[in-house]
């Protein structure tokens, strides 16, 4: 079971990066699961961008600095026109398909 400190941070970081990532034109999606110990953060972003990839992984650089108490598997998935977030999601994690 997960503690509280660990969930409360596990909150704060989905609110900061949901505000950070909505700043990024290259972001299309944002999704959120917990499985087990660990929070998974999935970011959809357009094609290839590189610079938002670079942004991204300097985000994620400085979140283990910021939220200790929380392990987490960041994913970051180029997205092209007709595909969607949900459907990398659901090929990764079956359980969660249309729940994500």
């Amino acid at each position: 079971m997960m503690n509280a400190a660990a969930r409360s941070d596990e909150d704060k970081l989905m609110i900061e990066l949901t505000e950070r990532l909505s700043g990024l034109p290259a972001v299309r999606s944002i999704r959120f699961l917990h499985r087990d110990s660990t929070f998974s953060v999935w970011v959809g972003i357009k094609g290839h961008d590189r610079s938002a990839r670079y942004a991204l992984y300097e985000l994620e650089d400085r979140i283990p600095q910021q939220f200790p108490n929380v392990k987490i598997e960041f994913h970051v998935v180029p997205i092209s026109p007709g595909s969607s977030l949900d459907d990398f999601v659901a090929a990764a994690w079956p359980e969660v398909r249309g729940s994500a």
